[in-house]
């Protein structure tokens, strides 16, 4: 950690982050920092960002997890721009101070790690599932470290089983496991004990959880708040949830929608998926072009970024996905519906328009394709929501006699 040059530069980031209209309240956070950080920099043994930020904890302010942690990432967003001088933004995390459970790992086990992350990248995954088997992988050989067991030749069947069960419960899902045996079955060749370890995995039932979907009336409430002339919610948030409702696109792919995604002349939409990375196109439907057209024209900022659904607070960014949860919300709580707790995310969307299609009895593959599955198997799941047609397969009980206490 160069002292001096924190000392210099730390003013030019605030007068960056007013210059650019952040708020205030973010200003202020960092300010608070600032200050913290004036106080104990000059101490000779701060040699470390780290060292730095259990100094400012030890200052006698609020230590509850929350101011902690506003602290962190006010010195995490300080240390990045002294460092590498990129300025802080809405969208993205600094990573300082974040730990995984690869970093844990002693040599053998990472190296198993390392081997994997290696050979996978020309297998045409996606980086999404390639962290995700990386990711649960190193959370098991920390398991395994962490109950004695610093060797692969010395993992066996008890110790692999109590990382799936606690005595009681299962505690790990079939995908775990599935995602565990990926790696484990990809470096059995350079580390043949990972071989031995397969044979004590589990054999774990996929369990597949209850497609929710929205009711009749929860559509009429909706539709109600998506109407061009209500203004309980902003044009950006009514034009993402009019996306969503008649497209079914993905949050994700919603969030990373650019203007060249959108050729107005002959009405489609093109996007490359996020999670498959295939190509997908979209008829775009007046009541969804007019929604993203008002927003564009009427409230989105101006500025230079390609994406079409930006932050509303300087400096004007690209919505992140993470976002669109609040957004789904806010518009539920408008129209009255699912006020309870119940799901409210994007994707009950995307399960609205699967589930009416399968009622007005469009065919499997033509669903499978406006949602931009790689595979018709993905849209089978939505079957169970089609109660229209699963009451016609419904058998008659008159054959069967009834007693009358059954109906008293």
């Amino acid at each position: 950690m160069d002292k001096q040059l924190l000392k210099e530069r730390y003013p030019f980031l605030i007068q960056y982050m007013e210059k650019n209209g952040m708020s205030k309240s973010h200003i202020e956070k960092i300010k608070i920092c600032g200050r913290l950080i004036m106080k104990v920099i000059d101490d000779p043994l701060i040699k470390t960002y780290e060292e730095l930020f259990e100094a400012i904890n030890n200052c006698g302010y609020s230590t509850t997890r929350s101011s902690v942690m506003k602290r962190k990432n006010s010195l995490g967003i300080i240390k990045q721009y002294v460092e590498t001088g990129t300025y802080p933004s809405v969208s993205s995390k600094t990573g300082f101070m974040r730990y995984n459970s690869k970093d844990k790992l002693n040599k053998e086990f990472r190296q198993v790690i390392d081997y994997y992350d290696s050979i996978v990248h020309s297998s045409g995954l996606s980086d999404r599932t390639i962290y995700c088997r990386i990711h649960n992988a190193a959370r098991f050989l920390l398991f395994m470290q962490e109950t004695g067991k610093n060797t692969l030749f010395t993992i066996d069947e008890k110790s692999v089983l109590s990382f799936f069960y606690n005595g009681t419960e299962i505690i790990r899902s079939a995908s775990c496991m599935k995602k565990i045996s990926y790696v484990l079955k990809a470096c059995s060749f350079r580390f043949p004990d990972c071989q031995r370890i397969l044979t004590f995995l589990p054999c774990l039932k996929k369990r597949r959880k209850n497609i929710d979907y929205i009711s009749d009336d929860e559509d009429i409430r909706l539709r109600s708040v998506l109407d061009e002339k209500d203004t309980r919610i902003s044009l950006r948030d009514k034009a993402i949830m009019v996306l969503a409702f008649y497209t079914g696109l993905r949050g994700c792919d919603i969030a990373s929608l650019a203007y060249e995604n959108i050729d107005w002349e002959n009405e489609i939409i093109k996007v490359t998926q996020n999670k498959t990375k295939e190509p997908l196109k979209l008829p775009l439907r007046p009541i969804v072009g007019n929604a993203i057209f008002e927003y564009i024209t009427k409230e989105r900022p101006q500025c230079d970024c390609p994406y079409i659904f930006l932050t509303l607070s300087r400096p004007y960014q690209r919505l992140h996905t993470s976002s669109l949860w609040s957004i789904a919300k806010k518009t539920m709580l408008a129209a009255g519906v699912r006020v309870n707790g119940e799901r409210k995310g994007l994707h009950l969307l995307r399960h609205h328009l699967a589930s009416s299609l399968l009622e007005k009895g469009v065919e499997i593959p033509v669903i499978s394709a406006a949602l931009g599955h790689t595979a018709i198997e993905s849209t089978n799941i939505y079957l169970s929501t089609d109660m229209k047609h699963l009451k016609l397969c419904a058998l008659s009980i008159m054959q069967y006699p009834i007693g009358k206490e059954v109906f008293e």
